[in-house]
């Protein structure tokens, strides 16, 4: 019976120990997950059209000559305003850690050129696409 009794306790007292080890492994990479490194890359195509953005380096210009510069828009809208719409390209973003990428986000943006009653640039935008 003692050694039934001995035996109960050190089983429990291994199991604890086994519980114990894996918990503790499961919050450690936890814990190295969370410092892990989050890095965003932009393809060349959202780089040049940020730029385009943010240097207003189409304002005031014509239809023609941004079609010349840019290409065919993707879409055009006619409500109040003209707007063309073009493909400005992908930001991925990346979970890194210790090599092993976890995931991958992948955000397509969208490149608006707003059109004012002379048909010359008046603003433009990037914005996420749906």
């Amino acid at each position: 019976m003692k050694k039934k009794l001995i035996s109960i306790i050190l089983i429990i007292i291994i199991a604890l120990c086994v519980c114990g080890i894996g918990l503790f492994s499961l919050y450690s990479f936890y814990i190295q997950i969370i410092n892990g490194s989050v890095s965003s890359k932009k393809d060349e195509q959202y780089l040049k059209m940020y730029e385009i953005d943010i240097n207003n380096s189409l304002i005031g210009l014509s239809e023609e000559e941004v079609g010349k510069q840019l290409g065919k828009p993707v879409k055009i809208f006619e409500y109040n305003d003209k707007v063309y719409m073009y493909n400005a390209g992908y930001i991925y973003e990346r979970l890194i850690f210790d090599h092993y990428n976890f995931w991958t986000k992948k955000t397509n943006y969208a490149f608006y050129i707003t059109f004012d009653e002379e048909n010359k640039v008046q603003s433009t935008v990037i914005k996420e696409r749906p």
